[in-house]
């Protein structure tokens, strides 16, 4: 019965997407970047080319309840009448130069924080050159950590967040072929930085994956349109991730190749949530209401941390659930991503999938909305920042994480208006 529900899923997502196309045109948004993910994720499921051990029925009814109630509310929510996608590229070019010194000062703070950096790396680099990226990660995250608490709260909530935003930034230039050469290479460094501190490969997909999304939403997916489009740049484009690519296989430890690694890295959430069903771990009704909006309660819960209350984080919570790494296949072992479904379980069970889908969508229609509404720099950031929300979703709940917290808090300081001014002191 699960492989037939995993069917209806694909099904699902397709009929969706096809009226989401009627609607809204065939130009990329929120709705139909996560029908993707979940489609494309239950279809790798029915081929199961990595020898996923069987997902528990009730997952596929958890997954089915949840897109077909995102998909719904997504469609009741989303203003009928989108703006000429020309115009819209229009106004995002006229924006960019109207935020000519918000980037400046981006650029700044990324020097600020490559400063504070330097003894992180003092750290982190001996490590890497003797013993490799494997070992320099299980460093920074394994029992005796590499960065005192502070250090590794300065590293998550101060510098990548920033970092991010430079990586937003460039993506949005490359997109609208507006070539910052300066900018786009600090946010190269930014990410490669991020890379040696903690040996993560966030960032780099990041680079990957915020470029695509914004070349997909502004020019679609004619891959003859495309390279004659980034004729100028495919050279550079290419050697770029040949480098990610090269750096991104350092970490393998299986024999799937990047390609295969990406893909369990994708897919892996959901036979992962069915394993956590099979031990037992999920208790429905056990965050408390803390579960759908931990990204912002656990944000307060941080700061009362620092003048001595001890208030328990859902975050934390979820970490210490999914710490344990579980076969979901014979070869293949995960932890720490439970798919979005795993935080609305724990709130409410089905009605925590339900509550989820409808929060989902209402995050994305409105982000959507308020984007064709402004058609400016930062309204055009928070939507890329939804979309990448919404692609990986099928993961983990993005809005579970107090890291979205910070990065929408540095999206507003450093973009929610163009600053008219270039600022001395930024953090």
């Amino acid at each position: 019965m699960g492989s037939g529900l995993g069917v209806v899923i694909v099904i699902e997502c397709i009929v969706f997407n096809l009226i989401n196309n009627i609607l809204y045109g065939k130009t990329l948004n929120t709705c139909k970047i996560q029908n993707y993910a979940w489609g494309i994720s239950f279809f790798i499921y029915f081929l199961n080319p990595f020898n996923y051990y069987p997902i528990h029925t009730e997952v596929y009814m958890y997954s089915l309840i949840y897109i077909t109630t995102f998909n719904l509310i997504y469609l009741l929510i989303k203003n009928r009448k989108n703006s000429n996608l020309k115009d819209v590229k229009l106004n995002l070019l006229n924006s960019l130069e109207e935020y000519r010194c918000n980037i400046r000062n981006l650029e700044i703070a990324s020097v600020i924080c490559w400063i504070f950096t330097i003894p992180y790396l003092g750290k982190a680099l001996p490590i890497l050159i003797e013993s490799g990226m494997n070992v320099l990660r299980y460093t920074v995250y394994g029992d005796n950590p590499l960065y005192s608490t502070f250090e590794m709260m300065i590293i998550m909530y101060i510098i990548r967040p920033i970092f991010s935003i430079t990586i937003m930034i460039a993506a949005i230039m490359i997109s609208l072929k507006r070539y910052n050469k300066f900018f786009i290479s600090i946010a190269i460094i930014n990410s490669c930085i991020y890379v040696l501190l903690s040996a993560g490969r966030a960032l780099l997909m990041q680079l990957v994956i915020y470029v695509a999304l914004s070349i997909w939403f502004v020019y679609g997916t004619n891959i003859y349109k495309l390279l004659k489009t980034y004729k100028k740049i495919i050279i550079p484009v290419v050697l770029g991730l040949v480098a990610i690519i090269y750096v991104c296989s350092i970490r393998i430890n299986r024999e799937y190749g990047v390609i295969g690694e990406f893909a369990i890295y994708m897919t892996g959430s959901i036979p992962y949530l069915s394993r956590l069903l099979d031990a037992g771990k999920i208790q429905h009704f056990s965050l408390f209401g803390r579960g759908l909006l931990a990204c912002g309660l656990d944000f307060f819960a941080l700061m009362a941390k620092f003048i001595g209350f001890n208030i328990p984080l859902a975050s934390q919570f979820v970490s210490e659930m999914t710490l344990d790494n579980m076969y979901i296949s014979p070869s293949i072992a995960m932890n720490a991503i439970g798919s979005t479904l795993l935080e609305f379980l724990l709130e409410a069970g089905i009605i925590g999938v339900v509550l989820g889908g409808i929060g989902c969508a209402i995050i994305a229609a409105v982000s959507e909305n308020f984007m064709y509404k402004k058609q400016s720099i930062y309204s055009y950031i928070i939507y890329l920042f939804v979309l990448q929300m919404m692609l990986f979703s099928i993961q983990y709940y993005s809005l579970g994480k107090i890291s979205t917290t910070f990065s929408l808090i540095y999206i507003i300081l450093f973009m929610r208006k163009p600053m008219q001014k270039r600022l001395k002191i930024i953090i």
